[in-house]
């Protein structure tokens, strides 16, 4: 049995939905894609989802920092996010 080629895509041919890999979308629930924190569309900003806990999410790279550095502020629209520890620089230490 021979493994499965990789699709494989032209640089700067757009994404669609028909392009998902057939053994993730059985795991990925239908949400809205939108930023968790300012509601943006994937038709106004890029968006980078994000699989948490079974469920897909959406945030644009405006507010991803806000995922690494201070998560908590994400609590209410993102469940467990509570269990994140924040990011620090080392410069941040001293």
């Amino acid at each position: 049995m021979y493994p499965r080629q990789a699709k494989r895509f032209k640089i700067g041919t757009p994404y669609r939905d028909s392009d998902t890999i057939p053994s993730l979308e059985k795991n990925m629930s239908p949400a809205k894609r939108q930023c968790l924190v300012c509601d943006r569309t994937d038709q106004q900003v890029p968006l980078i989802q994000l699989l948490y806990g079974g469920q897909s999410y959406w945030i644009c790279p405006q507010h991803f920092p806000i995922l690494i550095h201070e998560p908590e502020q994400l609590a209410g629209k993102l469940p467990g996010v509570e269990q994140l520890a924040p990011h620090h620089h080392e410069q941040d230490d001293e």
